[in-house]
């Protein structure tokens, strides 16, 4: 008689072991469960973590950036800030405003004196008087022309102001641009950049449209931009986020775009954004 084999013996994985834990848990689930009770569901299957590799993806880097300079204005206190663009290191920090006032300030960059280096431009949140400042890019000052501080609308109206700057004439030069805040409607006005002078005062929308003051981010906003087709540079004036989601466009002479505000003071500060 010819010996028999040995049967091979099944190797004991810890799967089998975890799959007889839960016909077990089964089991005397429905032995001891009441009457109509449910079933437990069975221990979802277990799988060993892994890597999948992902294709090669390049982030576009975001160097030089256009301004040597980083103005922010913060959203609650009358303070704005001056960075180095390309370190990062704070250049310097100025209180423009009232230190009791708590509407914030919005900025804007462009070069106003003519030195070739983008300067500060500061308007208040709402909750303010209307006075526009500029401050000199590279010392902090305040600058000595007819627009280093002027009031942007009559001096009682406490709405906010909403600041760009742009070549409105095409002259080679900046002008201010400025838009009513909260309870003011939807009025523009643009001011020389040399004498300060009142070049337009015009409603972007009907003024019986602007909304009512009690809503936050009312009014109406402004900034230059260049849209292709047209002769020249164009101001784009759109309503707050009270009044319908519209936008208008005022043609203006031939001349470079400007860069128009933008900015938050930091994660922290709690208020309204730059305009």
């Amino acid at each position: 008689m010819m010996p028999l084999s040995p049967v091979p013996r099944r190797r004991w994985y810890r799967p089998d072991l975890l799959a007889a834990l839960d016909r077990l848990q089964d089991f005397l689930h429905r032995l001891l469960r009441p009457r109509g009770g449910s079933r437990v569901p069975p221990r979802a299957k277990q799988y060993p973590p892994e890597l999948t590799v992902l294709e090669p993806r390049m982030m576009p880097d975001s160097r030089p950036l256009p301004l040597p300079v980083i103005y922010v204005g913060s959203g609650t206190a009358p303070e704005v800030r001056a960075y180095d663009a390309q370190t990062g290191a704070l250049k310097y920090q100025r209180t423009v405003y009232d230190t009791s006032f708590t509407g914030g300030v919005r900025v804007a960059a462009a070069d106003m004196n003519g030195d070739g280096y983008p300067d500060l431009i500061a308007a208040p949140g709402p909750g303010g008087g209307p006075n526009i400042r500029i401050l000199d890019g590279k010392t902090g000052n305040q600058i000595d022309t007819p627009l280093g501080s002027f009031w942007a609308f009559e001096k009682s109206f406490t709405g906010g102001v909403n600041v760009a700057v742009g070549d409105v004439l095409g002259r080679g030069s900046n002008d201010v641009i400025v838009a009513a805040g909260v309870g003011g409607g939807p009025r523009v006005r643009v001011f020389d950049g040399h004498s300060g002078q009142v070049m337009a005062d015009f409603f972007a929308y009907a003024p019986s449209s602007s909304p009512t003051p009690r809503r936050s981010g009312a009014g109406s906003r402004s900034r230059p931009r260049t849209f292709w087709g047209s002769a020249g540079p164009r101001s784009r004036s759109g309503r707050g986020r009270a009044g319908a989601r519209r936008s208008r466009c005022t043609t203006s002479p031939p001349g470079p775009r400007s860069r128009g505000p933008w900015g938050a003071f930091s994660r922290s500060t709690r208020g309204p954004g730059a305009g």
